[in-house]
């Protein structure tokens, strides 16, 4: 079997050097191997696992489930070989070892793979890959639509090619290297321990356009001290500590971010408050989040249009992260009839109807509104029926269309206020419940 061929249910020993499971294959782990180690150790996951013939591994909720790989195939990003996790209807569940796992719509998957015909250049398919690696460094894997308006289903967690290149991508040197940093960061396994980083199949982490761009990020960073290499081994291959100036910079960056919103009225404050009444009168936590990080982006002043639509797509973002399985199992099939999985603010709707909360159907109008705004053009055109209706949601609020440059921090604080709103009247209802 070659190396980097996919291997379904078979294990990896994380102490040695040597094989998978203890039994030795006769050659030292590849750097490749120890990378994807490092990847999954740090997220905790033990079953399920995708596992690549030469020791590496990329665990995903998928594959806690049991999901298992299919066959092989290109992935439109990178153009290497990515797993094809179970069918998804009109979706297509990837793993890939440079890209990460993400979702992608069969318009979108068409779209990259004819890109000379569709104007998607292979810097922006890079820039995919930034995003779709990071999130799922983040424990959350993104969805990617076509342009066409019609790809749009309303899901939260989803966006379309062009939103991802102007609102999720960094656009400066200096937004690279911070975002860079916390990819490091989040994949140290415990703090001020060394990160393997391979520029051949990590240069997304580095929002590097390449292998090569990689390698020079990393020695932009180590020259100016936020990062030290402690092993280096073949073709640049090596692995990496933040520097205590790195650290710094980091823990500067989640602090500014926590601190620029008021403390009683950030959306992290309101999420983290309703989750913990929500799983003592309910069972269960309402937002299934791995950690508050994705809610950092929201604090502080909204400088532009850009600015705004990667704020909304972060609460729309949140939004998905509503434990839809968990009110599934409360809620019998009849009642569930009418929404489709992933759909999880119609889920929450019929649970707030059936459980009785006096201001339920409220709330979820006030998130929808939310979640519309993300439709904004030029995410979608203003003459297309997802367009219009953001249009008019963003009227709702008293801002006309186009909004004034110099609006759009006020735009971001009223739609803000309303997802805030949506959330405050869900605790009222616990509390009267």
């Amino acid at each position: 079997m070659a190396p980097g061929t996919a291997v379904p249910g078979q294990g990896v020993d994380w102490g040695g050097g040597w094989g998978s499971r203890g039994r030795e294959r006769g050659r030292p782990r590849s750097a490749a191997a120890r990378i994807s180690a490092s990847l999954t150790k740090a997220r905790g996951l033990t079953a399920g696992w995708l596992v690549w013939e030469d020791g590496g591994k990329i665990g995903t909720e998928a594959h806690k489930k049991g999901e298992l790989a299919m066959a092989g195939r290109c992935c439109p990003l990178c153009r290497e070989i990515a797993q094809v996790m179970s069918p998804c209807g009109t979706r297509r569940h990837l793993v890939c070892r440079t890209c990460g796992e993400y979702f992608i719509s069969i318009q979108a998957e068409n779209s990259l793979l004819n890109d000379a015909s569709r104007g998607v250049n292979a810097s922006q398919r890079a820039q995919l890959s930034w995003v779709t690696r990071e999130r799922t460094e983040q424990g959350s894997p993104i969805t990617i639509l076509s342009e066409t308006p019609d790809a749009a289903t309303g899901e939260a967690d989803a966006a379309s090619i062009r939103q991802i290149l102007e609102a999720m991508v960094p656009h400066s040197d200096e937004e690279r290297i911070d975002r860079a940093l916390r990819n490091l960061n989040r994949k140290a396994p415990e703090l001020g321990h060394p990160v393997a980083v391979e520029p051949a199949r990590d240069y997304p982490l580095l929002f590097a356009e390449d292998p090569c761009a990689a390698q020079l990020m990393l020695k932009h960073m180590a020259k100016h001290g936020l990062l030290e290499q402690s092993i280096s081994f073949d073709q640049g291959d090596g692995e990496y500590t933040l520097t205590p100036d790195g650290r710094r910079r980091v823990d500067g960056l989640q602090s500014a971010a926590h601190a620029s919103a008021p403390a009683d009225t950030s959306a992290t404050a309101l999420v983290s408050a309703l989750n913990v009444e929500w799983k003592q009168t309910q069972g269960f936590k309402l937002f299934d989040l791995a950690s508050f990080e994705p809610l950092d982006s929201l604090g502080g002043q909204c400088q532009d249009k850009k600015d705004y639509h990667a704020r909304v797509l972060a609460l729309a973002v949140l939004m998905k992260d509503l434990n839809e399985s968990a009110m599934r199992e409360t809620l019998s099939l009849d009642l569930l009839s009418s929404c489709q999985p992933g759909h999880t603010l119609s889920v929450l709707d019929v649970y707030v109807r059936h459980k009785g909360f006096p201001q339920g159907v409220e709330a979820v109008a006030a998130l929808r509104k939310v979640q519309r705004l993300r439709n904004l053009p030029p995410i979608h055109r203003a003459d297309d029926k997802a367009g219009f209706r953001a249009i008019e949601e963003l009227k709702g609020l008293g801002f006309p269309y186009p909004v004034p440059e110099q609006d759009w921090s006020r735009a971001w604080q009223a739609t803000l206020d309303l997802f805030s709103n949506g959330l405050q009247l869900l605790r009222e209802d616990l509390e009267d419940l």
